[in-house]
């Protein structure tokens, strides 16, 4: 191999709750080594084995990629510690929105006392969620008949500040937004749960 070519380049394990029929599992396993998708709909996790399910083998790096169906609300299992967590346009459709968030919390990284890691050892929680500032958004109840709820980026900061130690708001494409923002959908960076 070239000198300069690194000899270990760092893959996160990621886990995407609610995970639909797959598309962002996939994308993302360009950059990672291990992604489980997650979803409580059965066809969208059958779609998703049959179109982008892989594992490993010895012949060339492939990065794996696993689905299974799991109600977020209800599973009880220990399951194994993420890198990166994704919760995409999914919040909004849990009336009990503190139980689903109880759930991410069980797939954070910490440490032999059982901690939490700090950065930059910390898991890494990005929830998303449309914002009701904006003025393509009903005010009084949501246009889709399966969102319980759509916050604005206020309601969404407080309720996760009081969840995880660190809260960073953002728009889709990254960039940091104020409190008062139209953008839409909003993402929050979270770390640390409390």
């Amino acid at each position: 191999s070239h000198p300069q070519f690194p000899k270990f380049i760092w893959k996160p394990k990621i886990c995407d709750v609610g995970c639909g029929i797959g598309v962002g599992c996939n994308i993302m396993s360009q950059e990672a080594d291990f992604v489980w998708g997650i979803d409580k709909n059965e066809k969208s996790i059958l779609f998703a084995k049959e179109a982008f399910e892989r594992q490993k083998n010895n012949i060339y790096y492939t990065p794996q990629i696993s689905f299974d169906i799991v109600d977020i609300l209800t599973d009880e299992r220990e399951i194994m510690q993420f890198d990166i967590i994704t919760f995409i346009e999914t919040i909004e459709h849990f009336d009990d929105y503190n139980k689903a968030l109880d759930f991410i919390k069980k797939l954070c990284k910490r440490d032999k006392g059982g901690n939490f890691l700090e950065p930059p050892h910390s898991t890494i929680i990005f929830i998303s969620t449309p914002n009701r500032n904006s003025p393509t958004i009903k005010k009084t109840h949501p246009y889709n008949k399966y969102h319980v709820r759509e916050w604005t980026v206020a309601e969404f900061y407080d309720i996760l500040i009081k969840r995880f130690k660190y809260v960073t708001m953002m728009d889709w494409k990254g960039n940091f937004v104020d409190l008062d923002t139209q953008e839409t959908p909003i993402m929050a960076k979270c770390e640390v749960p409390l």
